[in-house]
């Protein structure tokens, strides 16, 4: 072997002793473990012990708290879901009344609608007995009389148009006051209600109508007590409208009165003395009941009632203080079918607050005003439970048109006027 063989052998075995000690070199670096130091590992697990403590307490304190958490916050919604019913259902919001009213009448398995075995029908089915109108039986219900407020601050009233039969006539302070009175349909507001005098209960006895007021004259509620009216006074079957000023913000409903009748179990028949009504009815012989002007106190604008006739509807449209006089439920003027002008004897006396006396028992003058035509006649009332008819001058008795009819009930010393 040459030298230079030689050396270049030696090289190669140089190289690969060089390769062989650099891979143990590396193999050492990546197999032998780092040194752990004891003190830190037992550092290390005090933490993770501290930590995992720490955590079972959260979840006991936790545990413990969460149903005091939960409840309160479920008691706290409940109270603020009530307020916020009672105060929806105070003043009818997007119609939660008649929601909230027909969730309870489920929940208590009590029907809160007209027409049922407790609303006893007062006509044969055939012909309504207060204003003529042909309904079916379904359609009637118990009467009921209702006072209506005619302060100028009352006006418009709510459903006055849905009367079958409206009396109208004087209380203290110059202004008059109405008695409607509903036997069919079904009115969603029904207002604004004040105060009984004893005039109205006499009309209301007549027809044993459930009677809505809001209080009353003493000699009024002593009347009612002693006719055994079915009073139906303020409280649950009431509600005042917080958008119309006090006193005059009370209202009923006629599901209200319904349930009124049923909660009382007013279930004995209800009958009344019908009037006569026909399709053709008897014709007036005066042509002067075109217009009708009711002077309630004297020549003061606010108390004068006028009635004028529409040929084309055969209805009479109220004015009332030289304005329509509208109705709050539909916007439209009231009109009547039939206007009565009843007179009456002069006011007998003035009481405590100005409050009047007057006398409706007896006969007198009626003036019936239909279809453009004016019958002279009169009216009797012999009793309390009575109902006032009316007769021609021949004393035969009227026969009315089919429809509500306003009965407008006047001392003699007031005036009336025809045109």
């Amino acid at each position: 072997m040459s030298k230079k063989q030689k050396q270049k052998n030696n090289t190669k075995k140089e190289q690969q002793f060089k390769y062989t000690s650099q891979g143990q070199k590396n193999q050492s670096k990546t197999v032998v473990p780092k040194t752990i130091n004891p003190k830190q590992v037992i550092s290390e697990q005090k933490k993770f012990d501290g930590k995992k403590i720490d955590q079972q307490k959260k979840l006991r304190v936790w545990r413990h708290l969460d149903p005091w958490i939960i409840g309160g916050v479920i008691f706290a919604f409940g109270v603020l879901f009530v307020l916020f019913t009672a105060w929806a259902y105070q003043f009818d919001v997007a119609g939660s009344r008649g929601v909230i009213d027909a969730a309870v009448s489920t929940l208590t398995n009590t029907d809160t609608h007209d027409g049922d075995e407790l609303d006893v029908p007062i006509s044969d089915g055939k012909v309504n007995a207060l204003d003529g109108t042909r309904l079916t039986q379904q359609e009637i219900h118990h009467p009921y009389a209702v006072m209506f407020d005619n302060h100028s601050l009352a006006r418009p009233q709510a459903n006055l148009q849905n009367a079958s039969v409206v009396y109208e006539t004087l209380v203290e302070g110059s202004i008059t006051r109405f008695m409607g009175i509903f036997d069919h349909g079904t009115q969603e507001s029904i207002g604004p209600i004040r105060s009984a005098r004893p005039y109205f209960t006499q009309w209301a006895d007549a027809i044993d109508a459930a009677y809505a007021h809001a209080g009353g004259s003493p000699e009024a509620l002593q009347k009612i007590r002693q006719y055994e009216i079915k009073d139906v006074i303020e409280g649950k079957f009431f509600w005042r409208d917080y958008a119309h000023e006090s006193p005059h913000n009370l209202f009923t409903s006629s599901e209200l009165l319904s349930r009124a009748v049923r909660d009382n179990k007013w279930v004995t028949p209800t009958t009344v003395s019908q009037w006569q009504f026909d399709d053709t009815p008897q014709k007036g012989t005066l042509a002067d009941g075109g217009n009708i002007n009711l002077h309630f106190s004297g020549n003061a604008l606010g108390s004068l009632v006028r009635w004028e006739y529409v040929p084309n509807t055969k209805r009479y449209k109220r004015f009332q203080a030289g304005v329509a006089h509208e109705d709050a439920a539909t916007g439209a003027q009231i009109t009547a079918k039939t206007i009565i002008a009843q007179v009456i004897p002069p006011i007998v006396s003035i009481g405590d607050h100005g409050r009047l006396t007057l006398n409706i028992l007896g006969t007198g003058t009626a003036h019936i005003i239909f279809e453009g035509k004016r019958i002279e006649g009169t009216w009797k009332k012999e009793l309390v439970s009575d109902r006032t008819m009316f007769y021609d001058e021949s004393g035969e008795e009227i026969v009315f048109p089919r429809g509500n009819i306003f009965v407008e009930v006047i001392p003699l010393d007031h005036e009336v006027t025809f045109e």
